[in-house]
């Protein structure tokens, strides 16, 4: 289905830039997050208790940078919001979520 949602994660990352055409590369621990997907048909899932990481490496191409990064993460737990007579929170049921993500970017230095 398609609906409208909101997602938040957070949890440290620790990156390193060599000297050498600004290849970068990075990581981070995802302590927490969610992911409220929004309603369809009566049914309302949000996503909580987000955990994994994240990994990252990018370099820079004369003024534009490149970079790509794989996450893999669980959300722990489902709070079902509506579907129907069923409501609460689910701890036993887990959403798998893996990505990969490319971006170009053009960085201005001040």
């Amino acid at each position: 289905y398609t609906s409208d949602g909101s997602a938040y994660s957070y949890g440290p990352t620790l990156g390193f830039q060599t000297p050498w055409a600004g290849v970068r590369l990075w990581g981070t621990y995802l302590a927490g997050g969610q992911f409220d997907p929004g309603s369809h048909d009566g049914i309302d899932l949000k996503f909580k208790d987000l955990r994994g990481y994240r990994i990252g490496a990018g370099l820079r191409v004369s003024k534009v940078g490149i970079s790509v990064e794989y996450q893999d993460a669980t959300y722990n737990k489902i709070d079902i919001q509506d579907a129907g007579p069923i409501t609460g929170t689910v701890g036993n049921l887990k959403m798998k979520n893996q990505a990969w993500v490319a971006q170009l970017s053009f960085p201005i230095a001040l």
